[in-house]
């Protein structure tokens, strides 16, 4: 067997963009019987391959029920959650033990980097 490009489950949430959280919330928690976290407004500080550190407003919310949990983003144009044309899953969050270690594997493996916190150059490797 090759090489997994992740193993699911290290998996801590599946992120999906949405127009509008409110309803989102609404719609997915009835219909999955989630219950949302306090709905976070912040900047997000965000490195993106080309343009470097940007700073995009984010409004998001986790699923209190997991171990596996939902994340809820509103899209915001610009930004790499960006996808008013196209709501729905746009990524998943997972657990590693090596953030640089794994970014670097992935590349390797033709994964696009959409977006970081940072570079690949200024992560911090845990080797």
């Amino acid at each position: 067997m090759s090489d997994p490009t992740f193993n699911y489950q290290d998996l801590y949430h599946v992120g999906v963009r949405t127009v509008n959280i409110d309803k989102a919330m609404a719609d997915l928690g009835k219909s999955l019987r989630l219950t949302w976290a306090e709905l976070q407004v912040r900047e997000q500080p965000c490195w993106l391959p080309g343009k470097g550190l940007q700073k995009f407003p984010l409004k998001f919310t986790y699923s209190c029920e997991g171990p596996q949990h939902v994340e809820l983003l509103e899209s915001v144009p610009g930004a790499p959650w960006y996808g008013n044309d196209a709501p729905g899953v746009h990524h998943m969050g997972m657990w590693v033990d090596d953030v640089k270690a794994t970014t670097e594997r992935l590349d390797r493996k033709s994964t696009r980097l959409n977006s970081s916190h940072s570079s690949v150059s200024r992560m911090p490797s845990s080797a």
